[in-house]
């Protein structure tokens, strides 16, 4: 398993990808932080704002994941708080 976080959301990030959010989670939380604030409820980890990280992060939010999603284009961040 590789904890390349830039590999391993692109990967989950392809087209016609029908993984399940929890399993998206439990890939993420195995890179560590920040990605293992995922599991936290009220957590507001930030990422990497890059196409990928939108994507992925956009499809948690919309699953109900994620309560709140802001792309901060001055610091190349995206901030989220876990819902």
């Amino acid at each position: 398993m590789t904890r390349d976080a830039a590999l391993v959301v692109l990967l989950i990030d392809q087209p016609g990808n029908a993984i399940p959010a929890d399993q998206i989670i439990a890939v993420l939380t195995n890179l560590g932080s920040p990605y293992t604030d995922l599991i936290t409820p009220g957590a507001s980890p930030t990422f990497p704002n890059d196409t990928s990280h939108l994507q992925v992060l956009t499809r948690l939010k919309q699953e109900g994941r994620l309560s709140k999603l802001t792309r901060r284009h001055a610091k190349s961040q995206i901030s989220v708080t876990v819902a």
